[in-house]
């Protein structure tokens, strides 16, 4: 299992999420996220979005 895989391979570390160098700008809050703290680099999250990292013990950092 996918998420199983990511909660193995960081029990120690966060995962950091870039979306700006994957070419996005925003993080809309419409999937969900495994059980896996995150550390989440954007230009714009929503607010749902900004809950639910918040709710996996991660981080949004807002990036120019």
């Amino acid at each position: 299992n996918k998420d199983e895989k990511l909660a193995s391979s960081s029990k120690d570390s966060a995962v950091v999420i870039d979306t700006l160098a994957s070419g996005y700008g925003k993080v809309l809050g419409k999937g969900r996220l495994p059980n896996v703290p995150v550390i989440v680099k954007a230009r714009y999250v929503s607010k749902l979005a900004e809950e639910k990292i918040r709710a996996v013990g991660g981080v949004v950092e807002l990036v120019a």
